[in-house]
């Protein structure tokens, strides 16, 4: 897992369910409110969704993560156009998700690692 590209896609998870959680924890409270989101909050949500993307899915992010095209198209289209909700990186998750478990080179190594066996004693 100390690979650099391993890095990069975990980093890119973990942003993407902060992002998640973060906009799922507004639309259950305005629901409970029974408000809606405000255009200045739809806003800021879709600044960071762009932040996220920049930082990682575009073509010259400075940690590209390599995914399928399609999705980093259709994501990219999203953003700048529809509104944004907390399923909106799914397809891009997906993604990292495959080629992190699929490849051997990730998952393997991950589990041969101390941090693995870190995180088996701490579930105990």
């Amino acid at each position: 897992m100390n690979h650099i590209k391993a890095e990069r896609f975990l980093y890119m998870w973990l942003s993407i369910d902060c992002f998640r959680d973060e906009l799922q924890n507004r639309v259950d409270s305005a629901a409970r409110e029974n408000t809606i989101i405000s255009d200045a909050e739809e806003n800021m949500f879709r600044k960071e969704a762009r932040r996220i993307y920049m930082e990682g899915l575009a073509e010259d992010a400075p940690n590209r993560v390599q995914i399928d095209s399609r999705a980093v198209a259709k994501l990219e289209t999203t953003i700048s156009s529809l509104p944004i909700t907390p399923t909106i990186f799914d397809e891009v998750q997906e993604g990292i998700y495959n080629i992190l478990i699929r490849d051997k080179k990730y998952y393997s190594s991950f589990k041969k690692s101390m941090l693995y066996y870190r995180c088996l004693t701490e579930l105990d």
